[in-house]
């Protein structure tokens, strides 16, 4: 029985392992002037020997070493698959079609210093080709293209460089194709690139490839709310297993993401982030998301007379003009109240028409309607003011016949605090003295 049950466990490692994706190894047992296993071109080299066409190597034997030695090798392997010019290739295996992949590769471009004055010295490449191709004939759909450059002859510092990029395959198996990049018009002898594809070259990225799903993609944030929650305003589906819910403030996830999801006005990005493998289900979002802000109307009054001392038995028209100030039309009812000064009466028709003020001035209060107690009349509109715009309402002010020469009082007009959706109170009062000759 314990033999079966380790015949099982055998038999089941052995299916997971073949169907993991695969890719050779850049690696081998000992450096020689021949490829890996699995790749057409290159050879394999260590820190002390890198080769290239014609040396270190003659025959299959070093015959001197590269100068300076190289780094450790990223993936703690003993060679790495050197490459000199040209296109080397190998096939990625056991893929999943449609399943989104990380590729991570390190490289390393090397001077070669010559002894020997027959061979002059080489200098670095210029960068590096890595192409991911569907199989068939001539490998002409490309699934995938990075480049990765190097900082020139003079500049390159002798270490491995760490690259990353993602493909798709439309097949179980995919042609990676790998290309020295060198100057057309350049004379020099170029060095070896060194190539390191350590065991988590290619690993599925289970964030997947389809856009974030939204249930919106536009909301304007309304008065006196600040906020809106981007995940349960915007979110329509359901976060894979295994990966998170991600938002950035551009298309590309660079830089951080949100950490609050209580955003104001601005242009929103969603992705789905894979943390294990450190991927996102898209290089450029399409999950766009664009969140406006209306601001709180803000109204403020004056009052227009042509004269503020009063004769007896003179009366006067006056008008109240209401100003929306903050480019927000107003919400519901404005209300504003005028004080009744004790030796005045105030007056007002309930159509609209003409108040004499320095001129005609068109009024607007059959759009209002109106209460009064002892102290104050009350205006309430039926219409919006709009943003930006005003509201004229026409009063008619008398001297009380018995009134005294020599009194002065106020009329205060008071815009209620709250009424149309403002909520800046501070400007809402104003004053204008009335007097007795």
């Amino acid at each position: 029985m314990k033999r079966i049950l380790l015949l099982v466990l055998f038999i089941s490692v052995l299916k997971i392992e073949l169907a993991a994706q695969t890719i050779p190894k850049t690696s081998g047992q000992s450096i020689c002037k021949c490829a890996p296993a699995g790749w057409n071109t290159g050879y394999l080299s260590n820190r002390t020997y890198y080769g290239s066409l014609d040396k270190p190597f003659v025959g299959l034997l070093p015959t001197f070493p590269g100068t300076p030695v190289l780094p450790p090798i990223p993936s703690g392997e003993s060679t790495f698959l050197g490459l000199y010019s040209g296109i080397t290739q190998a096939t990625i295996s056991n893929l999943v079609i449609g399943q989104k992949y990380k590729f991570t590769y390190s490289v390393i471009s090397a001077m070669i210093e010559s002894f020997n004055p027959d061979y002059p010295n080489r200098n670095f490449t210029g960068g590096i080709n890595f192409s991911v191709n569907n199989p068939g004939i001539g490998f002409n759909e490309v699934l995938a293209v990075h480049k990765h450059d190097f900082a020139g002859p003079d500049e390159e510092p002798i270490e491995w460089r760490t690259g990353v990029f993602e493909f798709t395959p439309k097949a179980t198996t995919a042609i990676l194709q790998v290309e020295i990049i060198q100057e057309a018009d350049d004379d020099n002898e170029y060095g070896v690139v060194g190539l390191d594809l350590g065991p988590n070259t290619v690993v599925p990225c289970i964030a997947g490839t389809q856009a974030v799903p939204l249930k919106a993609t536009s909301h304007e944030i309304l008065c006196p709310e600040t906020s809106v929650n981007l995940v349960s305003q915007f979110f329509g589906g359901l976060i894979p297993s295994g990966t998170e819910l991600k938002f950035f403030t551009n298309p590309n996830h660079t830089g951080l993401p949100l950490s609050n999801l209580n955003v104001g006005a601005g242009t929103y990005y969603a992705f789905y982030y894979d943390a294990a493998n450190n991927c996102y289900n898209q290089d450029v979002s399409t999950a766009k998301i664009d969140v406006t802000y209306k601001n709180c109307a803000d109204v403020t009054q004056t009052l227009d007379i042509s004269a503020a001392n009063f004769s007896l038995g003179v009366s006067r028209d006056f008008v109240v003009n209401l100003y929306e100030i903050n480019g927000s039309g107003t919400a519901g009812p404005v209300t504003f109240k005028i004080g009744k000064p004790g030796g005045f009466t105030i007056t007002y028709p309930t159509v609209s028409g003409v108040s004499k003020i320095f001129g005609d001035v068109p009024n607007e209060n059959g759009k209002w309607t109106f209460s009064e107690n002892a102290g104050f009349i009350t205006a309430t509109s039926s219409e919006p003011i709009p943003a930006n715009g005003q509201a004229t309402i026409g009063f008619r002010v008398a001297r009380k016949a018995g009134i005294a020469a020599g009194l002065s009082q106020n009329i205060t007009i008071t815009v209620v605090g709250g009424s149309g959706g403002e909520l800046n109170t501070e400007n809402n009062l104003s004053i204008t003295t009335v007097s007795t000759n």
